[in-house]
């Protein structure tokens, strides 16, 4: 049963030496993951600092 699924639905499974051939598609997306994922972690740790910075301005009182 699990066989006809997966050929009426395309996918086929995959063993080792085919997996390390065809691994050069999956280094690219591996590499656009890590980017997104550094981008992801500084405006985490970027944004509480600018909020912080903007309260800390607009407290201040001038006379």
């Amino acid at each position: 049963m699990e066989e006809n699924l997966l050929l009426e639905t395309g996918w086929r499974e995959m063993d080792s030496s085919e997996l390390i051939l065809r691994g050069g598609a999956s280094g690219i997306w591996a590499d656009v993951f890590n980017k997104a994922k550094s981008l992801i972690n500084f405006i985490a740790d970027y944004i509480p600092k600018l909020v912080k910075g903007f309260l800390d301005g607009f407290a201040l009182k001038i006379f």
